[in-house]
């Protein structure tokens, strides 16, 4: 089996693919490897000492179904092809012809980049098409309703049934006092978003935290990806805050937010935080 792999990477270097790899040959090593290695692509053999490219192929649709599977076998039947191929497999290669294996490889990868870009493009676009809805909803709203705590409720409702948000929390600072207090909030997990808005208050005074920094500068805050929120820190306070607030992102399994100033008269009275799990 080493050796075979041994070919077959050399038949990718020669095919001009430079990869890093790992070599699995049983059911708790191919998970542990989806899981911590996490492989651009899969090839297989039909055949494992201690496991089966078919079991290998679901599990792998299982845990990563948008990474290509290629089936790397000395003979395989048109109907074990035909099956493969519709499991999932997105092409075979026989090691008899292993000229073809670097031109499959590439292809499986240039294919499936162009897939995922399509995804994330139809996502965008899913993503801010509810954004509108839900500004377009809290223009409505602001013309109904006058009490300020009774809008920030139903703007942060809206940000959570129409914009699909995660949670939604509203944070104003104390008149005449230091800190902030939460003043509307709603989510889907009402014990993850309680958990968040009692953090974020706890910690919103320190112009190290997140909501912090909002007040300060007046400028929205936007976190593609909540786990490196304790990346970039120039000291060990911002560094400590920002390390809770990431831990605490990532308990609740929000993975990305965005923190928006409540301005009046340019001046930063409040943040208007939303989160969300992709």
């Amino acid at each position: 089996m080493a050796i075979e792999a041994e070919l077959a990477l050399h038949h990718l270097r020669k095919g001009g693919i430079a990869c890093a790899w790992l070599r699995v040959e049983t059911e708790a090593e191919l998970r542990a490897a989806l899981r911590d290695f996490r492989p651009s692509i899969i090839l297989s053999d039909f055949s494992l000492p201690q496991f089966d490219g078919m079991s290998a192929l679901a599990i792998t649709r299982e845990l990563a179904p948008d990474v290509p599977f290629i089936f790397v076998s000395g003979t395989i039947g048109e109907e074990r092809a035909i099956e493969a191929l519709r499991r999932g497999a997105v092409d075979y290669v026989l090691k008899s012809n292993l000229s073809r294996l670097a031109p499959a490889v590439g292809r499986a990868l240039e294919q499936n980049a162009v897939l995922l870009e399509r995804r994330r493009q139809e996502a965008q676009i899913s993503r801010m098409t509810r954004v509108l809805r839900m500004l377009s909803g809290i223009n409505g709203v602001m013309l109904r309703i006058h009490d300020r705590n009774e809008l920030l409720a139903e703007a942060c409702r809206l940000a959570v049934s129409i914009g699909g948000y995660a949670s939604a929390i509203v944070l104003l600072k104390n008149h005449g006092q230091t800190g902030i207090r939460p003043i509307a909030w709603t989510g889907r997990c009402a014990e993850a978003t309680e958990l968040l808005r009692t953090t974020l208050a706890e910690s919103g005074q320190r112009e190290a935290s997140l909501v912090g920094r909002v007040l300060q500068n007046g400028r929205p805050f936007v976190c593609n990806d909540t786990s490196e929120l304790a990346a970039g820190h120039d000291d060990d306070a911002s560094t400590i805050t920002a390390a809770s607030t990431s831990g605490l992102m990532t308990l609740a399994g929000f993975r990305s937010l965005v923190a928006l100033p409540l301005l009046i008269d340019k001046t930063a009275l409040g943040v208007f935080l939303l989160t969300a799990t992709d």
